[in-house]
């Protein structure tokens, strides 16, 4: 047998591609390093055409130049690990190293004084006895937690002392994810790059995983009563199950019951409970497709239908399973949620089926607090899959009785922003009832029940007139904001007629032959302008929110707008110490399609690659070198920076772009054409937008109802 031990430490390649993905890079990088950096590791594949690199010796790299890329350290210890844990799947198999690697950090996580599996042994390498007298030790370790072979002991014994290269890799996750049970999570969550089908296969999205533990109200039934039982009814791998736990929190008592029908699907649950600090006696994890409440009765109850394909789909079955968790649940259970087939729970049904009477019978009996159809491809593996969600409630508060909260985010992708606007809106609805002059939702529509009683078999889709909110307030705040739009669009007419006339400032034609012309780099080596390197920044670093905006490629192209993309101030000094905000006056220049150029005006932001910043020196500006928007106007022109349709880099870099040499008067006079030109640019943008405004909102109060067009708007029709 070979040393396995060694080739799983020293032996696990990466490529380039799986570098850049490491290090939190594009994929150039890695490839400009290999020409910059002369310790940059040596290639070791077979394949000098697709070179491969030792996973350890490309770590120890990255450690050593951490301003390279942007992925902690701790990422960087527990990806090379992994990278050489999925080194092992073509020796075990998938199933089985998943089985192996989930069991021994389980082992780990269950260990009060979170003691390696693996002690540092110096002759333990390439000695096979030491080998066998380690795994002998972590076997006696498992039978010790699991007697009755419940949820590892067999997934140990099954291996042999070759794998405890295996547990030295479990180590060196759990010390970089901080923790056995995280690095379990962690491992779960990159199944698919084990190859683990069987698992993947029944893999929710993770938007929606964290739906179903907002949704249910986990978090605020643990805050109150200190303690907080779970049920679910298909467990598979147990992802639900350790989003409810997570949402309940570190501080609360769980009790954990389950049922799966698949037992190494339900020993992988056990396992992932256990580890997340479940005990043993608050965890009852049954195989089969019944589940028994012999542990206690739960507080919240979830049950995501296995799938069906739709030709072999009973949809009366769908009603009938619904009515079987609701029978088998108790009457201590408050909250249910039910995920299954869109078309059934939310969909059009023949009138005398017998799906249509259950559905109906489910919505008479005034226990569905909420249906929301979902979007297309909450499992992966199932793209084509329509699915939507129930919300059962046992007790609801007065003021929702007798309505269903309605709710469809099919049209859009389930983002985070959206799982919080659910339930936000779901909250409201559980807590306040119907309240018009309260909170506004934001995807629902609350239905009376006998009105859908009126329309059998249709489907279970908000209505797409406005709600009593937008019938008392929403017409009157568009009809006010369409009057202030006019206001402002006026007043921008009003800035636009005081301007004068550009005729006379219209530039004439010169007389005295072409000018003296210079090059970009010729002013940088003269310290005129001195180039500001745009930072390389991690996408996960930039968002909605932050004290400083990013300017990149598609804000000086203009295909964003500056100002939506920023950046936190605190993750701009942790991360990148070096950066420097732009000033006023900065001329930011990318060409990466062709010179675009943009004028930073106010300053105080941050310049992403392959965007860089011109600054010119206080001291220059009172000789010939143009002002800001002087120079961004010339370097715009592009000259000698044009290329053929085939080329892939432009003719000459940034550096060589010729320049003509103004005298002081050409560049005051231009900068005054220029800043004229700009305010009108300005006021013009103004006008489009707020036409755009008026053009929203006339729409969509038309589209529900709220507005109507007079004919004063058009007299002829009068």
């Amino acid at each position: 047998m070979p040393d396995t031990y060694r080739s799983g430490e020293t032996g696990a390649l990466m490529t380039l591609a799986e570098i850049a993905q490491l290090a939190g890079v594009s994929r150039p990088a890695p490839t400009n390093w290999r020409r910059r950096f002369p310790d940059f590791p040596a290639p070791s594949g077979p394949d000098p055409a697709r070179p491969q690199f030792c996973v350890n010796e490309v770590i120890a790299w990255l450690l050593a130049h951490g301003n390279l890329g942007h992925a902690e350290p701790s990422e960087l210890r527990f990806e090379a690990a992994l990278h050489s844990l999925s080194a092992y799947a073509a020796q075990f198999g998938p199933t089985r190293l998943l089985q192996t690697a989930t069991s021994l950090l389980c082992l780990r996580a269950l260990d009060d004084a979170d003691e390696p599996l693996v002690a540092a042994e110096p002759d333990f390498v390439s000695d096979h006895a030491s080998r066998e007298r380690v795994w002998a030790r972590i076997v006696k370790r498992a039978r010790d937690e699991d007697e009755e072979d419940e949820f590892l002991l067999t997934e140990i014994e099954s291996v042999g002392p070759e794998s405890v290269a295996l547990a030295r890799l479990a180590d060196s996750l759990a010390e970089a994810a901080y923790g056995a049970g995280n690095a379990l999570e962690r491992l779960l969550a990159a199944r698919h790059q084990l190859g683990m089908t069987e698992l993947t296969v029944r893999t929710f999205v993770p938007q929606f995983v964290l739906l179903m533990a907002r949704l249910s109200g986990a978090e605020t039934h643990a805050r109150e009563k200190r303690a907080v039982t779970f049920a679910d009814f298909w467990t598979g791998a147990g992802d639900v199950l350790q989003a409810l736990a997570e949402a309940a929190g570190r501080e609360a008592d769980v009790t954990v019951l389950a049922a799966e029908s698949d037992p190494a699907l339900a020993r992988l649950a056990r396992r992932r409970m256990l580890a997340r600090g479940i005990g043993h006696l608050n965890l009852d994890l049954q195989v089969g497709t019944e589940l028994r409440l012999d542990l206690a009765e739960p507080d919240i109850a979830v049950a995501c239908l296995p799938y069906e394909a739709a030709e072999e789909r009973d949809d009366a079955h769908v009603f009938a399973q619904i009515q079987r968790v609701l029978a088998d649940s108790g009457d201590q259970c408050s909250t249910i949620l039910m995920f299954g087939p869109a078309d059934a729970l939310v969909g059009t049904l023949p009138l005398t089926s017998q799906a249509e009477r259950e559905r109906r019978r489910l919505l008479d009996s005034r226990l569905v607090e909420t249906v929301i159809r979902l979007p297309g491809g909450m499992i992966p593996f199932r793209a084509g899959f329509h699915s939507a969600l129930w919300i059962l409630r046992r007790r609801p508060v007065p003021q929702a009785r007798g309505r269903v909260l309605l709710c469809d985010v099919s049209a859009q992708p389930l983002t985070d922003e959206v799982v919080r606007e659910l339930a936000r809106d779901v909250h409201h609805w559980r807590t306040a009832g119907f309240d018009p002059a309260g909170y506004r939702l934001r995807h629902g529509v609350p239905v009376d029940i006998r009105e859908l009683a009126k329309r059998p078999g249709a489907a279970l889709d908000p209505p797409r007139k406005p709600s009593v909110y937008d019938w008392v307030h929403g017409a009157d705040e568009r009809v006010h904001a369409i009057r202030q739009a006019e206001a402002e669009l006026a007043d921008v007419q009003e800035q636009a007629a005081k301007l004068p006339r550009l005729l006379p400032a219209v530039p004439q034609r010169r007389t005295d032959g072409s000018p003296v012309r210079t090059t970009l780099r010729a002013l940088i080596e003269a310290k005129q302008i001195e180039v500001v390197s745009g930072l390389r920044l991690d996408p996960a670093h930039v968002g909605a929110d932050g004290e400083h905006a990013v300017i990149g490629a598609a804000e000086v192209a203009g295909r964003e707008q500056v100002g939506r993309r920023r950046i936190d101030l605190l993750a701009l000094a942790a991360r990148y110490g070096r950066s420097q905000l732009t000033e006023p006056g900065d001329v930011i220049v990318c060409v990466k399609d062709g010179v675009n150029v943009y004028v930073d005006e106010r300053g105080a932001n941050v310049v992403e690659f392959p965007a860089r910043a011109l600054r010119i020196h206080p001291a220059s500006r009172a000789n010939t070198v143009p002002t800001p928007r002087v120079l961004a106007a010339l370097l715009s022109a592009g000259r000698g920076s044009g290329r053929a349709n085939s080329a892939v880099r432009p003719a000459r870099k940034l550096d060589d772009l010729e320049l003509p040499v103004l005298t002081g008067r050409e560049i005051k006079l231009y900068d005054e054409l220029l800043k004229d030109l700009y305010k009108r640019r300005e006021l013009i943008a103004g006008q489009l937008a707020t036409l755009d405004r008026i053009h929203t909102l006339t729409a969509r109060g038309v589209t529900d109802g709220t507005l109507i067009v007079r004919s004063a708007l058009m007299p002829e029709l009068s």
